[in-house]
């Protein structure tokens, strides 16, 4: 019985990219409302009750004060949400209600972990001197508050997208997407240097949060929501990486 429905998802499953149709959109609009409500629902929420605490966590380590900012990683950062939009051109509809159930658990863990450990920032927000980067940057400052440090959410729903995406991917697409994820969160650490809350202007000591203690909280949230459940991969795919997706 198991290979039978296993035999049935391979043969309407396709490698990917391919387009959607509007029948094959309405299940990732439907799941996107979910997890914008969730998402409303907790960051914010979160972010404004770590601002009126006091018992901040400092989680950085003193060799982290010397990373540069490099305000062209920016670009990188931003790139994300053009990868959030490929879901429908890669993952099949049945495979929808997976993907978001992970980005909602994974955004609801973040949101967790942003109470249990509030972080302290160290040091005050400014912004570039040039153009485009003030003006790119003075619209980051002014949605997101510098309070929900780790894990990064973005990086969590970038991990979770991409892999979900590369699972249904032909493998030159696939490698795109895993070197893609990698330059959002690591390139060199790009995560921590663009995000809003943790950006230095070059003329003030640079402090970013924890590189480590962000890459060991987001690795942990993505593989717990991910482990939840198994994608069917097409059985003309290699298998996918990481295994958990499979």
């Amino acid at each position: 019985m198991h290979n039978h429905c296993m035999e049935s998802l391979n043969s309407t499953s396709a490698l990917g990219p391919q387009l959607p149709g509007w029948r094959g959109l309405a299940p990732f609009i439907l799941w996107g409302s979910f997890i914008g409500i969730v998402f409303f629902a907790i960051y914010p929420a979160s972010n404004w009750l770590t601002s009126h605490r006091t018992d901040l966590w400092h989680l950085y380590f003193e060799k982290e004060l010397s990373i540069p900012f490099l305000p062209e990683f920016v670009w990188l950062y931003l790139s994300m949400y053009l990868l959030f939009a490929l879901p429908p051109f890669f993952v099949p509809a049945h495979a929808a209600a997976r993907v978001g159930k992970q980005l909602i658990a994974g955004c609801a863990a973040c949101g967790l972990l942003f109470l249990l450990f509030p972080a302290a920032l160290g040091f005050e927000r400014a912004l570039p001197p040039d153009a485009p980067y003030r003006q790119i940057f003075e619209a980051i400052h002014h949605v997101d508050a510098p309070h929900n440090l780790v894990p990064s959410l973005h990086v969590v729903f970038s991990s979770v997208i991409a892999l979900a995406c590369a699972s249904f991917a032909r493998p030159s697409f696939r490698w795109l997407l895993w070197v893609w994820l990698a330059l959002i969160v690591r390139s060199p650490d790009a995560s921590m240097i663009c995000r809003s809350s943790r950006l230095v202007p070059v003329d003030q000591p640079p402090a970013v949060s924890s590189t480590t203690a962000d890459a060991l909280f987001s690795s942990l949230i993505v593989s717990a929501s991910t482990t939840c459940t198994k994608y069917a991969v097409p059985s003309t795919s290699p298998p996918a990486f990481p295994s958990v997706l499979r």
